[in-house]
């Protein structure tokens, strides 16, 4: 009989924070301002453990202890993890009647995966509009042409989604069976690490964009165009 059984105990933890803060004011029923500013944070723990048994006496019960499979074939195995995130972040928003817009953003991001000296770093974004429409000039064409809006937006954002909790530290390989025979058993065996960065960090996509946005014909016939171009920098 080839048949085994295999128990796995898993036990994940998961820690978030979030805290902002907004405020807005109006002077003179013309300029609207807007401020956030927040943090927020994450940790991440797991501890798992699985072991495995080969040739049960009865396969209607897969339990460890009813398998008569030789001990040194049984496999067992754990492990553990940890990681973490801490960001702090901030909005500005600002438009005159309506007509002006204007947006700032800013996120400063570190993360436990990166290693010290490179685990934080700042993106920023920002965009600005136009709504055309609103302007005086506009009103000979508000009979057919209802809203039109210029935009354009360039802003970076980042990314750790890299393998492993501590890709930037070179670790042993080890094989708790390694296949020959030495002694009259298996012995253990310790690999060379492979090669890692000197300076692993953050993976950061900045995107430029150019937009229009229109509505006519009392908004029955909308339409919208965009052209940008996205550029990934220091890919993980």
């Amino acid at each position: 009989s080839s048949s085994n059984t295999t128990r796995e105990n898993i036990k994940q933890n998961r820690w978030t924070a979030n805290a902002y803060l907004n405020y807005n004011h109006t002077w003179v029923d013309a300029h609207n301002l807007g401020v956030m500013v927040g943090v927020n944070g994450e940790r991440f723990k797991s501890d798992e453990m699985w072991a495995n048994r080969t040739h049960l006496y009865n396969e209607d019960y897969p339990e460890l202890n009813l398998a008569y499979g030789e001990m040194k074939d049984a496999t067992i195995s754990s492990y553990t993890g940890d990681r973490s995130t801490a960001g702090y972040f901030g909005r500005i928003n600002y438009d005159y009647k309506g007509i002006y817009l204007l947006e700032l953003n800013g996120r400063y991001d570190g993360s436990s995966k990166f290693p010290k000296g490179d685990r934080y770093a700042f993106f920023p974004s920002a965009s600005v509009a136009w709504r055309m429409s609103e302007e005086k000039f506009w009103e000979p064409l508000k009979s057919w042409w209802d809203y039109a809006k210029l935009r354009v937006s360039y802003g970076s954002l980042g990314n750790q989604a890299v393998s492993g909790n501590f890709p930037y530290l070179a670790t042993y390989g080890v094989n708790t069976k390694y296949g020959a025979l030495l002694g009259g058993g298996f012995p253990v065996s310790v690999s060379a690490p492979g090669l890692v960065s000197a300076s692993l960090t953050w993976e950061t996509v900045n995107q430029i964009n150019f937009g229009i946005d229109a509505a006519f014909l009392n908004s029955r016939l909308n339409a919208s165009f965009d052209w940008y171009r996205r550029d990934t920098k220091d890919m993980l």
